[in-house]
């Protein structure tokens, strides 16, 4: 049977002037752990545990494992399979592990997060990406204003339970090329990347990411792996994010409201007339 990924409760709703029994829907949590087989050893061993929303484990898992650095390619997986309702075991055609400290990850997250449960802070901040090469890329401001009402018209679960983080994919031109939801937001943007990974999009380096929520350095981290030249989100950056998205010319864009924004990171992609 297929996880849901809401449920529904009975609860007492308290107002101002009443209050009243009804029904409340909320999201699911629920724990999936991630196995990995490397091609010369068959034995599976558990690379992380994250709590997430069900549904598209797969392309969370494999978004998860391409920002890790562990696979570049569709081509260094040879299979990746369900078992039961909470484990995902994916095949490699290489070797992950070759017994070096430096390849020993403790992944233990409640969202996927590319930073939590790193063995050391050195780990956490190693450089695996590179930067944007596309400078002539640009969108103009009425395109990111548009951007917000597409994405929340469009999160089918998050109108469900207003429990949800979301991640849109977009053009140049602000048309919304795919969706994808979690209670997580760093797998919401896993999700994405193994989506398009898995479609052979990447590098998305035509296109722009809308997040729902704020941006912390490891959603920048995972955009830069997967090429992402601009960077939009409804929240607040921190000042980690900001730096790195200089550093490697990206834009960076927060507090997208329907009245304005902040440019934190190349300007110069966002055209004002």
């Amino acid at each position: 049977m297929t996880m849901e990924t809401y449920k529904s409760y009975n609860v007492r709703k308290v107002r101002e002037s009443a209050e009243d029994l009804s029904i409340d829907v909320v999201t699911t949590e629920s724990a999936l752990a991630i196995y990995l087989i490397d091609k010369d050893n068959p034995v599976p061993y558990q690379l992380s545990i994250t709590m997430r929303t069900p549904g598209e484990d797969e392309i969370l898992a494999l978004g998860f494992i391409f920002n890790e650095g562990i696979i570049h390619s569709m081509n260094d997986v040879a299979t990746i399979t369900k078992e039961m309702e909470d484990v995902i075991i994916i095949k490699l055609n290489v070797n992950y592990r070759d017994g070096s400290s430096q390849d020993k990850r403790y992944f233990l997250s409640n969202s996927s997060c590319g930073v939590c449960g790193k063995s050391s802070i050195e780990d956490a901040m190693r450089v695996r990406y590179k930067s944007i090469s596309n400078s002539d890329l640009t969108l103009t401001k009425e395109v990111v204003f548009s951007l917000q009402e597409k994405l929340r018209i469009n999160q089918n679960e998050f109108n469900q339970t207003g429990g949800l983080h979301a991640v849109g994919l977009f053009d140049i031109q602000g048309n919304l090329l795919a969706v994808c939801e979690d209670i997580g937001r760093h797998n919401a943007l896993d999700k994405m990347i193994g989506q398009q990974l898995m479609k052979g999009k990447l590098p998305l380096s035509n296109s722009v990411l809308l997040l729902s929520g704020r941006i912390a350095y490891e959603l920048v981290q995972k955009s830069l792996m997967a090429g992402v030249p601009i960077m939009v989100a409804i929240g607040a950056p921190s000042s980690l994010s900001v730096d790195i998205s200089r550093k490697n010319n990206q834009t960076l864009v927060g507090f997208l409201k329907k009245n304005g924004f902040n440019i934190y990171s190349g300007e110069d992609r966002i055209l004002m007339d």
